[in-house]
């Protein structure tokens, strides 16, 4: 398993308690926060890429249960607030979260 897969699977594991810390991600893969990030940045991406990654596998899940709230996902995302959400999901996706529902029910033949 590549570093990258380390840290990611670590994160995925955190995101139901919020948004993952690095120094928590870094504790739970066994080195030290600076050690994590020189070997992120060994592969070329850092904390924050593998923690939006982790949080749009999560979220592209979670908006395909179309009966979901988008607050509770928000919520399960660790964002405690719709609009914080809304914002990250723009910043990573380049859409909104009902416009990302959309895509994926589309893709699904459910709409």
């Amino acid at each position: 398993m590549s570093r990258e897969e380390v840290a990611s699977e670590a994160v995925d594991g955190m995101l139901v308690d919020g948004a993952p810390k690095i120094h928590s991600v870094a504790e739970a893969v066994g080195t030290s926060v600076r050690t994590l990030q020189r070997r992120l940045s060994d592969i070329d991406t850092t904390f924050s890429a593998v923690a939006d990654a982790a949080k749009m596998r999560t979220a592209s899940d979670l908006l395909a249960k179309n009966d979901m709230p988008l607050t509770e996902i928000a919520h399960q995302l660790g964002d405690t607030y719709h609009a914080k959400f809304t914002r990250a999901l723009k910043r990573i996706a380049g859409v909104t979260p009902v416009e990302f529902r959309r895509a994926i029910l589309r893709e699904q033949g459910r709409i």
